[in-house]
């Protein structure tokens, strides 16, 4: 790495003590580990789907590679309480990897959770 790249690492890390969450990383067919990350929700409302309506949630949520060398699609996230499938991963910022994740939930006509 550069001295650049060693600087944002270290003041990702910092970020991440100060402001970040605890989620727990299941890389798939291996067990969780869990570390601190930064996670950015996003909630998307989706058209009817076999006359169910669905709201598609996303997350970005940014892990350091000293906590998980390397993140996959098909691994999850667990944070708030539920379970999220990673869905892709890019290898920035320096000394990370950003993890786009998604969760569905399934609401009935009448306006009722399915999950």
């Amino acid at each position: 790495m550069s001295i650049m790249s060693d600087m944002l690492a270290n003041g990702l890390g910092m970020l991440q003590t100060a402001v970040g969450e605890t989620v727990s990383y299941t890389p798939s067919g291996s067990s969780a580990v869990s570390c601190t990350a930064l996670v950015t929700r996003y909630r998307k409302q989706l058209e009817d789907r076999n006359h169910t309506r669905g709201v598609r949630h996303e997350a970005s949520v940014i892990i350091l590679t000293t906590s998980v060398a390397s993140p996959a699609a098909g691994d999850t996230i667990t944070f708030d309480g539920m379970t999220w499938g990673v869905d892709g991963v890019q290898s920035k910022p320096p000394g990370a990897h950003t993890c786009s994740a998604v969760r569905w939930e399934s609401v009935d006509h009448r306006g009722k959770n399915k999950v």
